[in-house]
């Protein structure tokens, strides 16, 4: 009988261990670098003129779409995408954005895009922050 007790506080101190160590997200969670921001340097460095270009070669997964969301639109919605916090236009507005002005490119997906900016960012959303990169 010990043995099997001794294994029962093993695995729960495993998993308490686990989880505290696993990765914090939602609301209050540090902002990390990875996989949904693109920054200034790798914009620079892919040689890329506008952030399109630049996500297209960076960060494609950006610009996936979960697919129809509601039976009663017919259509497929993209994500929206905001600069500086702003709505700014469909993907294709991207384009017009040029590279040496941004300074992060953020991806958020569905339940964040609608915790942050409200209903209607059902396919997630992209936000650009602009600015003057420092050099370094």
């Amino acid at each position: 009988m010990r043995p099997l007790i001794r294994s029962v506080l093993l695995g729960v101190m495993a998993t308490a261990v686990a989880s505290g160590c696993a990765k914090q997200t939602g609301v209050g969670a540090p902002v990390r670098s990875g996989s949904d921001v693109l920054r200034a340097d790798e914009i620079r460095r892919s040689g890329t003129t506008d952030i399109l270009s630049a996500i297209r070669m960076l960060r494609p997964a950006f610009l996936q779409t979960r697919g129809r969301t509601s039976i009663l639109r017919s259509e497929e919605a993209e994500p929206a995408v905001y600069v500086d916090d702003r709505l700014f236009g469909s993907l294709m507005s991207l384009a017009d954005i040029p590279a040496n002005t941004v300074m992060e490119v953020r991806h958020f997906n569905a339940a964040q895009a609608q915790m942050r900016w409200g209903a209607g960012n059902s396919q997630g959303a992209i936000l650009v922050i602009t600015g003057t990169p420092k050099q370094e």
